[in-house]
């Protein structure tokens, strides 16, 4: 199945670039997971765009921070649940989510460990994939 070009060219607008280049920067994957996939590949334009990674809350939070500082941007931690939202305008908001991962405490620290596989993650995500072994991520 082949992606319209004019449909991808649609979603990647200069805050989306930035916010994967930032995040590369880093060192960490990030992917579009989700709705969005199964969108793209039935040639329509998504309603929203939600996001993976391979970095730790924490870690996307203070990604997201910095960006927000130079675009007058706002974002909505999520830690517990290990997604980030940044709202750029109200016309562009992005859910950056963690890959699988956990929060414990032990002796009074709190404890993020994280599973960054992203096969494991993607059937977690789209039941499908378990069942076909085809993952919904770009």
């Amino acid at each position: 199945m082949k992606v319209d070009k004019k449909v991808l060219d649609g979603i990647f607008t200069p805050n989306l670039i930035k916010i994967f280049d930032l995040f590369e920067e880093y060192g960490f994957e990030i992917r579009i997971v989700g709705g969005a996939i199964r969108d793209l590949l039935m040639n329509q334009m998504p309603r929203d765009i939600d996001l993976a990674v391979n970095a730790t809350p924490t870690e996307i939070i203070y990604i997201l921070d910095e960006l927000a500082e130079t675009r007058e941007a706002v974002v909505v931690p999520g830690i517990r649940h290990g997604t980030a939202i940044i709202a750029l305008d109200e016309e562009e908001q992005y859910e950056v989510t963690a890959l699988d991962f956990n929060i414990t405490s032990e002796n009074g620290k709190i404890i993020i460990s994280q599973n960054a596989d992203w096969k494991a993650d993607s059937k977690r995500r789209d039941f499908r994939a378990e069942s076909t072994g085809e993952s919904m991520i770009v």
